[in-house]
């Protein structure tokens, strides 16, 4: 089966099952938090400390207090630059379903400030509402079973309660341990 397809048949799932967060045929957007630095204290009650090093240097808290401390004088003999800012979200990306959003995030959160899921409608759009639709025609796929679904271990009497308990949590099953040699399970 192709990736396409598989990525289909996953989204056609997902819509069927996704928490469409009140709204109306759903859109799961990305944004992240950007900031526009060198804003007037007429516009704006939040500063920071910078270095006008082209780097976009900021002072942490423990810097930010010492060079308060110093006073603006000092500071600015040692190089930070008191700055305002306003802080706007940002938008990244788009998609159908929330884990696809969530997915965005675990892939390339790392290059993102603050990233976040909002959650907006198609009102209107008739475009894509259409293609929601047609791929919500389409029959649910759900995901594989795990290729071994685990009855009893040397760790639990009941597999299946601490797989629930694990899935609670987020994950996807308990920890299992089926070696008839295992030291932590057996003491030897």
């Amino acid at each position: 089966m192709s990736e396409i397809r598989k990525t289909i048949e996953r989204v056609a799932c997902d819509l069927h099952t996704d928490d469409n967060a009140a709204t109306a045929d759903p859109l799961f957007c990305v944004f992240q938090k950007q900031r526009v630095y060198g804003v007037s204290s007429d516009y704006t009650d939040d500063f920071v400390w910078v270095i006008p090093d082209g780097e976009g240097t900021e002072a942490d808290l423990e810097e930010a207090a010492h060079l308060e401390k110093i006073g603006r004088e000092a500071a600015e003999a040692l190089g930070w630059r008191r700055v305002g800012y306003k802080e706007f979200d940002a938008f990244v990306t788009a998609c159908l379903t929330r884990a696809g959003a969530e997915a965005c995030i675990a892939r390339d959160g790392h290059n993102l400030r603050q990233p976040f899921v909002y959650v907006t409608s198609l009102y209107r759009n008739e475009e894509m509402i259409s293609v929601r639709k047609h791929l919500m025609t389409l029959k649910p796929v759900p995901p594989p079973p795990p290729k071994y679904a685990p009855n009893t271990c040397n760790r639990h009497d009941d597999c299946a309660a601490a797989d629930e308990k694990a899935q609670a949590k987020g994950c996807l099953f308990a920890v299992h341990c089926r070696d008839e040699d295992c030291e932590d399970c057996f003491g030897q």
